[in-house]
């Protein structure tokens, strides 16, 4: 009886272990990258490691979280959606490679456009490394598009390169932030194609110039914001801020930064650019920033004698929740100066700029909107230009493999001419769509689609044909090869 007892109890036990073991090895052999999300290790405490880190309680880490500040919106940083609390040390490698086909690729108005196909490779690396009071982030991204048959001279493979990183240094109440962004371009960033250049952030799709890019301001940058064929062009901007932190509610910065844009090929115009700004940042609510600001610019060009300048001062309104919302509300008057030699003026005129970006966060979705309205160097066309850019990015998952992205990008660009009209414009449009899913653990395959058009208020003429109006489309598929952030001790 009593061994009836023993085999019975042993029965019943083992039936009650065999579901969790079941359903471990079924976690364990799911892929990493369609599991529900992870959240991140709390903040890295003064005087610990990564590693050890790990075994902290999660009051602590919750408590750590909820004192932390969003940046302030006098700033040189982007407006992004960040994550609560300092991150691990990591680095993420990646490659990409695809096939794209091309209706348009040189940006022609007139004539029959040339279907033109090329291969393209692009690998790059993101490293972010956290020290008790440093944190650097840096990345890199390169590749190159390969034709698959050469009709003339001009079809030449043409490779890219992209490099960025970030330093930030925080002594007591002072905080210190020095970037540098270059690139060198085959095209418009603004008009890059999805089909790989463009690369996925979520499950193998997406827009975005690698997995980490630029977190300066947009206006900082210097700025091509519309399509101006197929020319190479280096750009390069650097940035510079000082935070001083007044009381836990209030603060001011100074910052200070200097852009080019010089053009490989064609008669493009390359411009020069200064920025300074002073601000001053209240905390309403930890969730909550008001802001007061004043920035000078400063454009010039190679070739020319002319300078123009700005002097602007805005208001801000910013509320930031960790991981799930930023909405950010700048906008004030504008100065504008255009002067020529000697210091006398020929045109001076009144404008405004705003700065208006809201990021949000769903569960299965991420929702992107963005306005600016400021001065620009003209992009290489005009000697000074004001622009229009509004912006739309949806990611989102449709399936538990398929997911999906879709860009919407409008820009109009006047520009500054004597007189106080704006004579010439360019009206450009971008929307792209893409799709895709895991095909390995760490592979994905992803189906891309771009269309651009553009129209000027003044023919572009290429020999004795002129026209005004650029339509351009791109379908591309491809692969990219990733790997989770890799832990740096």
């Amino acid at each position: 009886m009593i061994r009836i007892r023993l085999v019975v109890g042993l029965a019943f036990g083992l039936l009650l272990c065999v579901p969790p073991i079941a359903a471990q090895q079924k976690e364990q052999s799911r892929d990493p990258r369609v599991s529900n999300r992870v959240e991140p290790y709390g903040p890295v405490a003064p005087r610990e490691s990564s590693s050890a880190a790990r075994n902290q309680e999660e009051t602590l880490s919750v408590r750590r979280q909820t004192e932390t500040t969003p940046p302030p919106l006098t700033g040189v940083e982007a407006v992004t959606l960040q994550r609560m609390g300092q991150t691990r040390s990591y680095f993420v490698p990646y490659l990409h490679l695809s096939q794209t086909v091309d209706t348009n690729r040189r940006g022609a108005t007139v004539g029959d456009p040339e279907l033109f196909s090329y291969s393209l490779f692009n690998a790059g690396l993101t490293v972010d490394r956290i020290w008790r009071n440093y944190q650097l982030t840096a990345h890199y991204s390169g590749g190159g598009l390969i034709p698959n048959h050469r009709s003339d001279a001009q079809d030449r493979n043409r490779f890219f390169h992209q490099a960025g990183f970030t330093q930030r240094i925080t002594l007591r109440n002072w905080q210190f932030l020095f970037s540098d962004y270059f690139s060198w371009l085959p095209e418009s960033a603004f008009g890059l194609p999805a089909g790989g250049l463009l690369n996925p952030q979520e499950i193998g799709i997406g827009h975005g110039l690698g997995e980490g890019g630029p977190v300066l301001n947009t206006s900082l940058l210097p700025n091509q914001a519309f399509f101006s064929g197929d020319s190479r062009r280096i750009s390069n901007a650097v940035a510079g801020q000082v935070l001083r932190q007044l009381t836990r509610r209030s603060s001011i910065t100074a910052s200070g930064a200097f852009g080019l844009l010089h053009f490989l090929d064609g008669d493009l115009l390359d411009v020069r650019s200064a920025n300074f700004s002073a601000g001053y940042n209240y905390l309403i609510r930890p969730q909550d920033t008001l802001a007061v600001g004043y920035t000078h610019g400063r454009f010039w060009f190679i070739g020319s004698d002319l300078v123009v300048t700005s002097h602007n001062l805005h208001l801000g309104y910013g509320h930031q929740v960790s991981d799930r919302m930023a909405l950010v509300l700048s906008g004030g008057p504008d100065l504008l100066i255009r002067s020529a030699p000697g210091g006398l003026q020929n045109d001076r005129r009144l404008s405004w700029s705003v700065r208006s970006v809201l990021s949000y966060q769903f569960q299965r979705s991420r929702l992107s909107l963005s306005y600016y309205h400021f001065l620009n160097g003209g992009s290489g066309i005009f000697t000074g230009a004001r622009t229009h850019h509004a912006e739309l990015v949806w990611n989102h998952q449709l399936t538990r493999h398929w997911g999906w992205n879709t860009r919407l990008a409008y820009s109009r660009n006047s520009e500054l001419a004597t007189g106080g009209t704006d004579s010439r414009r360019f009206h450009s449009v971008l929307g792209g769509v893409s799709f895709g899913r895991p095909l390995g653990r760490y592979t994905d395959i992803f189906f891309s689609y771009d269309v651009q058009r553009q129209q000027s208020s003044f023919p572009i003429c290429v020999g004795t044909e002129c026209g005004r109006v650029m339509l351009r489309h791109m379908f591309g598929i491809g692969f990219r090869f990733g790997y989770r952030p890799i832990e740096i001790e």
